[in-house]
């Protein structure tokens, strides 16, 4: 793993690093200091909540299987001992049930194992950023919309979307754009007439011109944003003369 130090801030942030196998745990904190880090180190769930309970700590980085407790359980846990704590996720068998986790629980970022460096002190850069105001909640069930390999956090305005590959990826969107992706999953499959998704996504009361005019730059932006990562499917398709249509390919789990 290489990175460079100009990519990340210095701030006084303390890290606790959740992860039961002892070589990557240690290359990760050595990495964290040298990037101007507190981190501290748990080989376990029970551990971690030891830690937990007697030191503070502004970011976890989280290895969903570890001995013990894990996964899920693990995050409410940690949310319920530091509710402003951000999560990173760490996972070498990223699977939809352990997204909808993290979605629920407002984890900052779910990286997959085998993480690059630099990669991971972005992660670790915009939880700071984020200041973790959003840890412990669990959102309600209607702010989090599943449909195969994708999912929608209306209130985190975050999307987890399943690549060919088998990865989670996230992707940060506008509150337009969390309307409109939201309104499509839960139309799905029909189509979306352009007057449909302008007025009750939007709120824009329109003609089928105007509302085709205004969609077509929010639909692009989306489009972008959804499809930026290798291997993420096409999921908004434009039926010609009507409106749009979702389609997400059938999660084969794994």
């Amino acid at each position: 793993m290489a990175g460079t130090a100009s990519q990340v801030p210095r701030p006084a942030a303390r890290i606790l690093i959740i992860e039961d196998e002892q070589l990557l745990r240690a290359g990760l904190k050595l990495s964290l200091i040298r990037f101007g880090y507190e981190a501290e180190e748990a080989a376990s769930g029970e551990e971690a909540l030891e830690c937990l309970r007697h030191q503070a700590f502004d970011v976890v980085l989280l290895d969903l299987h570890l001995p013990g407790i894990q996964g899920v359980e693990l995050m409410k846990r940690i949310c319920r001992l530091q509710p402003h704590i951000a999560i990173i996720i760490l996972t070498g068998k990223p699977d939809l049930e352990s997204a909808i986790g993290a979605v629920k629980c407002h984890a900052s970022d779910y990286l997959i194992k085998p993480v690059d460096l630099d990669e991971l002190l972005d992660a670790v850069r915009r939880a700071l950023q984020n200041g973790g105001t959003a840890q412990g909640r669990d959102a309600p069930a209607d702010e989090v919309l599943e449909l195969d390999g994708l999912l929608l956090d209306r209130e985190a305005r975050q999307a987890l979307i399943r690549t060919a590959d088998g990865r989670q990826v996230a992707v940060t969107l506008s509150p337009s754009e969390v309307s409109l992706l939201a309104y499509m999953m839960e139309r799905t499959p029909a189509v979306c007439s352009y007057t449909e998704l302008a007025g009750r996504a939007l709120g824009y009361h329109l003609t089928n011109g105007e509302a085709r005019e205004l969609l077509r730059p929010h639909i692009c932006r989306l489009r972008r944003k959804i499809t930026a990562h290798p291997g993420a499917p096409e999921l908004i398709h434009t039926v010609v003369g009507k409106g749009y249509r979702l389609e997400v390919p059938p999660y084969a789990g794994g």
